[in-house]
């Protein structure tokens, strides 16, 4: 069975804010399920997420 993540341990896990988490989700960038008041993130759907996403910041610069 897949570990369930919550929000703030996927925030963590990632690197950035819940709120960008939640974001994510409501955007339909992460696959999520509402648990109560949170969601909960299947763990598989997170490291599927973090293999693809673009990096955050600005993006680096291609030496000519």
């Amino acid at each position: 069975m897949a570990r369930l993540m919550t929000t703030n341990e996927a925030a963590a896990s990632l690197g950035i804010q819940p709120q960008s988490v939640r974001a994510l989700i409501n955007r339909g960038v992460l696959p999520a399920r509402r648990f109560g008041r949170d969601f909960v993130i299947d763990e598989r759907e997170l490291l599927r997420y973090k293999e693809h996403r673009r990096k955050p910041g600005r993006p680096a610069e291609t030496k000519e």
